[in-house]
């Protein structure tokens, strides 16, 4: 048999326990609002693109954007395994509507292109972690007592 515990080192891991669970549950709400944050950004690409055949080039792209936020027409061909004309026609008309913008000044070769306002919706959430509202800390950590 170990050595016994004691009330305090038994009350120690009641808190810790605590404190993981509240991280966990914290965890799972963060990526839960990721995962809408995408989903919604990706509707609003879809509606601002028009009308997208569901295997066109274009509508794979849209869908790989959070994957590949920044990309070449070269990369994104060999991402989506699509003949590289076919994407580069894709990449022009999703330019045209502002769901992807060109972020370099090449004009034909080595063109490097991002998806709009998904960096923004990352740095929004990035923020929010950053500033949490509760914040949780286990007595236990504490050197004063305080609470």
């Amino acid at each position: 048999m170990g050595a016994r515990q004691t009330d305090g080192s038994q009350q120690g891991l009641l808190n810790w326990v605590d404190m993981f669970t509240d991280a966990t549950g914290r965890a799972c709400r963060d990526t839960q609002e990721v995962a809408v944050t995408l989903a919604t950004w990706n509707r609003e690409m879809r509606d601002r693109a028009g009308r997208l055949r569901a295997a066109s080039a274009a509508a794979a792209i849209v869908d790989a954007l959070p994957a590949l936020p920044v990309f070449t027409a070269g990369t994104m061909a060999s991402y989506l395994s699509r003949p590289p004309q076919k994407v580069n026609e894709a990449i022009a008309r999703l330019v045209e509507v502002g769901v992807i913008r060109q972020v370099n000044v090449g004009k034909r070769r080595n063109r490097a292109f991002e998806a709009v306002d998904l960096f923004d919706r990352f740095i929004d959430f990035e923020r929010a972690l950053a500033t949490p509202g509760e914040v949780h800390r286990s007595p236990a950590l504490l050197h004063d007592g305080a609470p």
